[in-house]
């Protein structure tokens, strides 16, 4: 896995140098891109925090209790369905009080409390690569 963040930090700094600087012109905010990097690969490291952004992908918005039945579907490579509720509540209280938290704080999602609905923000480009790159790995085929 520490290879595939290393492939996906490889593009995306390419893609910024590309993108953001001219001929002859120093990097600006250096520091600042380096924390923002280290914080997404410290948040997208749980393989629970990917699986929440990988269940956001194709609706942008769900209820925590619709990921969490989702996260343990692919965990154990189950038809979402056969989830018993008892197990959803242990791992979605994880999430609650762990996961989300961080997802909410890198700017990756928002979590609304009292609606239990998580709504999928813009990724960042180094985002989307590492998920890409992860996927094949992370889901069931």
């Amino acid at each position: 896995m520490k290879t595939l963040y290393l492939a996906a930090a490889r593009r995306y700094h390419v893609m910024e140098n590309n993108h953001s600087r001219k001929d002859g012109e120093t990097p600006t905010g250096t520091h600042t891109r380096e924390a923002r990097v280290d914080e997404i690969f410290t948040v997208l490291s749980d393989s629970r925090r990917r699986y929440v952004l990988y269940a956001l992908q194709d609706e942008p918005q769900a209820s925590v209790t619709d990921i969490t039945r989702q996260i343990i579907a692919w965990e154990h490579e189950v038809p979402a369905e056969t989830v018993p509720d008892e197990v959803v509540a242990e791992i979605e209280t994880l999430l609650v009080h762990s996961h989300l938290p961080q997802l909410r704080n890198a700017g990756l999602v928002d979590y609304d409390q009292r609606s239990e609905q998580l709504v999928r923000r813009d990724l960042p480009a180094l985002v989307e690569i590492c998920l890409e790159h992860c996927a094949e790995h992370d889901l069931p085929t």
